[in-house]
């Protein structure tokens, strides 16, 4: 009963509610009689215009809707709708069907402009429109990357993402170059491009995805408009100048379909421009480096751009192919060959500390010639996909050689021969078992010889090396042949509980090296004879076994990145020394822990932090007991005792990334500290260095702090961008047999600045000031260093497509005895009608012959002259040809 009685009065109030609603349904029709579909049908009180209800007639023109009969006696049923001229019905407040006929008529749309975004982000993915940071001067995409807010390109062409060098650089999404990418950002026409985009946390090898942590750093993607796609395109440029004689030539030809890609390109000039940082590689995965051992004195180049100071004849030819299958696989070849020839001319002031007395100090005049023939070959197969397999090998050989000759007091010419061979391979296959498990098998086999041959005119040093008689000529003669093979093996997340799995893997690595030194000396009569002194030549073998075992344990959820790393590192080193036939065997058991924690606190924000231990022991460069004449007048070796060092690292980060904002900003802090068994020091015999290692404990702590912010604007088109560091270092010096305590700390700060203040105006401004501070105990020996480089641009565009361009270089260094500024000023003028660019450049206005820079390494200081170019005049034209 007590149900009923709360059931009935609410039944009746629905039914109240019911009865109160009004239902109007009917159908709308043209003229003709033909229903009109998703015409807007509502009922409005008629004196207040407020809505009461609405609906939209189907395709065949029914509507129906109601609304609750509150309103007065009379309301406005109102049709209107896209193409419908608006109608308005006094009705009644009643339930009823009614029809409507309306009038058709056209409608003019007011102008409705869509900005597409600067930059987004989908999942890992943020994308730049190309266009949105693209002058009309910009020519190639590199260019325009270095007007990207979180992209910066180094001043060696590396390109790095939020602080970070990325690892790969695709081309619609495939692999061209290998790790050679100036090859594409100097040569793809920028308005060919239609998005870059960042790959975050980017893992090459498909197989990989979700079986090992996120890689903490990015791909580059270049995603191409449609109408560059499949045809055929030519940059090309022709430059020709004056004051001296000078050229610069370029053809680019480039093809991009969806399963096959080419760039090939001749580049040749005398200008100053370096060819050889276009093919260079910036994959950190080269993994088989070679020795060099001998050197020619030659003037130091200035760390300015090399167009001011380089003198040269180069020209660089390169072939670079990939074809794609329709089963994901990929066959790449990349060809490059460089020569050039080099000439450098300057003077040096070189102030060496010696302990109790005054500084000695080696005053050089050097002039020296160089010709480089340098040739890389690289095959490789991928099929990159769920099981991945891939193979690589790669063919490196150089000839170099150098002629240099340095006067300081007297005349010394010096030939240096430097031919070098490489061949390495790299085997690498994954196996997918499922989502979470798998297995890797990869090996790795190199081969290195690099024979090297130093002639110095005339004999010096004839009390040390030749028992005091005299002779006319000393040639140094080194080998290093080097073998290397590494296996690895690991099964990936085969024991998982949770969010945490456990991926073990072997390590299985072999190392030979024959190392080899003789000198020899030329008597008056013309002679040849070896200097068979065992303190003056080298003949060893050196061979080395590693075996790691590892139980990585990974941690990973939505928010967190946790790897624990434990291996256990078994090295065995057996060392043959033949001249002295000696034989030495040494092995060491290493447990190196590591571990590496990300939190992803939000889509913005990242926290980072790492801890390591490692154990390092060195190899025959570090072992060799005989003396070797590295320069004119350097001669060092090694103790004949195995180097070995172990080390503490660890750092903590913050990265933070706003996309719709344009906002970049990161902060690290690094601390490491290291002990060696072995402290180098350095002797004099009137200028010759000897320099050889003592056995004592050798500690060293260094902290590093940086940040970096880039925040991007669409006011004025306005980026800025920041970057500061500041360093502390502790060590030991040994000098003149003399033990030093030395410190130094050192603050940086360099930013940039791009933007257009007014619709004919672009300007770059880029400024980098550190400043360093040392000391030297026992010594009273301070030492203060300051620098400031500023660089601004600026384009102004004229009528009838001109544009003049303004350049101004400055530098200043406070260590400098003679002039502590120099200045640069550059003009030209560019013409562009459609894809053609033709330009005009007066460049060192100012004539500035001489460079003068200043530094030092710890207790020793350098001055250096540099010879710069000369004011000249060029004109190029570059032309696009589709």
């Amino acid at each position: 009963m007590k149900l009923k009685r709360l059931f009935f009065p609410l039944f009746l109030v629905s039914l109240v509610n019911i009865q109160a609603q009004t239902v109007i349904q009917g159908r709308i029709r043209n003229a003709a009689g033909k229903g009109v579909g998703s015409a807007s049908v509502s009922i409005r009180n008629s004196a207040t215009k407020t809505i009461l209800g609405y609906a939209f007639s189907n395709e065949t023109g029914a509507y129906k809707l109601t609304h609750q009969n509150a309103a007065p006696d009379s309301v406005n049923l109102v049709v209107s709708g896209l193409n419908i001229e608006t109608k308005t019905v006094r009705i009644k407040n009643v339930s009823q069907t009614l029809n409507v006929v309306i009038n058709e008529k056209e409608q003019k749309l007011k102008e409705v402009i869509v900005k597409q975004q600067k930059v987004w982000q989908r999942k890992d993915t943020i994308n730049y429109l190309v266009s949105a940071f693209t002058d009309k001067k910009d020519l190639v995409i590199g260019d325009v990357l270095k007007k990207m807010p979180g992209i910066t390109v180094d001043k060696d062409g590396g390109i790095l993402w939020q602080g970070k060098y990325i690892n790969t650089f695709y081309i619609e999404n495939l692999n061209l170059l290998k790790g050679r990418y100036g090859i594409a950002t100097n040569n793809v026409a920028a308005n060919d491009v239609a998005t870059v985009q960042v790959l975050e946390h980017h893992e090459p090898v498909k197989a990989l995805e979700g079986l090992v942590p996120p890689s903490p750093t990015a791909a580059i993607n270049l995603k191409l408009k449609d109408e560059a796609k499949g045809k055929l395109t030519f940059m090309t440029k022709l430059g020709l100048g004056a004051a001296p004689v000078q050229w610069e030539n370029e053809l680019a030809a480039m093809i991009f379909a969806k399963k096959f890609h080419n760039i090939t390109t001749y580049k040749g000039n005398n200008a100053g421009v370096d060819l050889s940082q276009e093919i260079n590689s910036f994959n950190s995965s080269v993994r088989f480096n070679g020795d060099n051992m001998l050197q020619v004195n030659t003037a130091t180049s200035p760390g300015i751009d090399s167009k001011r100071y380089l003198f040269n004849n180069s020209n660089v030819l390169t072939v670079n192919t990939i074809a794609k299958t329709d089963s994901n696989e990929t066959v790449t070849v990349n060809l490059a060959y460089l020569n050039s020839q080099e000439n450098k001319k300057g003077s040096a002031i070189a102030s060496y500390y010696i302990p109790g007395k005054e500084n000695l100090v080696v005053s050089e005049d050097m002039n020296s010639n160089s010709n480089t023939n340098r040739l890389d070959a690289d095959i490789s197969y991928d099929r990159n996909e769920k099981n991945n397999l891939s193979n690589e090998l790669n063919l490196s050989a150089l000839w170099d050689n150098l002629r240099g000759d340095v006067i300081s007091g007297q005349t010394v010419h010096q030939e240096l021969k430097k031919p070098t061979f490489s061949i390495t391979d790299r085997f690498q296959w994954v196996k997918r078992s499922s989502d979470k498990k798998g297995y890797q098998i990869s090996t790795s086999l190199g081969f290195k010889s690099i024979p090297q041959e130093l002639t110095i005119t005339p004999g010096m040093y004839s009390d040390l090396l030749n028992n005091g008689q005299d002779y006319s000529l000393l040639k140094q003669e080194t080998r290093v042949n080097n073998f290397n093979i590494n296996n690895y093996i690991q099964s990936y997340s085969p024991i998982r509980f949770d969010d945490f799995s456990l991926s073990p893997n072997v390590e299985l690595n072999g190392e030979y090296r024959n190392l080899t030194s003789q000198m020899h000396v030329q008597d008056n009569a013309g002679m040849m004879k070896a200097i068979e002194t065992d303190s003056m030549r080298n003949n060893l073998d050196w061979t080395r076994y590693n075996a790691k075992v590892d139980l990585p344990l990974s941690y990973r959820n939505s928010f967190w990145d946790i790897r624990l790393s434990l291996p256990i590192n078994f090295n065995y080193i057996a060392i043959n020394n033949k001249i002295k036939n000696d034989k030495q065997n040494l092995s060491r058991l290493y447990f190196q822990p590591r571990l590496n924690i990300m939190y992803h606190a939000t889509a913005k924000l990242d926290l980072s932090a790492r801890y390591g231990y490692n154990n390092s022991m060195g190899d025959v460069m570090s072992f060799y007991p005989g003396y070797i004449l590295s320069s004119y007048r350097s001669l060092s070796r090694k103790a004949g005792q195995i180097y070995e060092s172990q080390s503490n690292e660890g750092g903590i980060g913050v990265d933070y990334k706003d996309i719709i904002n344009l906002l970049f900003m990161g902060t690290s802090v690094s601390y490491s500290h290291s002990k060696d068994n072995l402290l180098y020091g350095q002797n004099f015999q009137g200028i010759l260095s000897v320099n050889s290692p003592v056995e004592r404990e050798n500690i060293k702590n260094e902290m590093d702090i940086g940040a970096n912010i880039t925040k991007g604007f669409d006011w004025k088109r306005l980026t800025i961008n920041l970057r500061s560091g500041y360093g502390i270092s502790l060590s030991k010096i040994l000098q003149e047999n003399e033990l030093m305590d030395y410190s130094s700390k050192g603050l940086s700060v360099c930013g940039s600045i791009t933007c257009k203040p007014i619709e004919i105006i672009n300007l770059e401004y880029r400024s980098n000031w550190s400043k360093s501070h040392s000391i030297i105990s026992n010594s009273g020996n301070t030492r203060d260093y300051s620098s400031w480089t500023n660089n601004l641009k600026l384009d102004i565009d004229l009528p009838k497509d001109f544009i003049i361009t303004g350049v101004f270089e400055h530098y200043y260094n406070s260590a400098s005895t003679t002039n502590k500024n120099l200045s640069f000023i550059d003009l030209g003028l560019t013409y562009i009608w459609n894809r053609t660019h033709i330009s005009l450049d007066w460049n060192n206005i100012l004539n500035t012959t001489n460079y003068v820079t200043y530094y030092y390494d710890g207790i020793n200081s350098f001055q250096n002259t540099y010879r710069i170019r000369p004011a000249t005049i060029i004109l190029k034209v570059s032309l696009q040809i589709k």
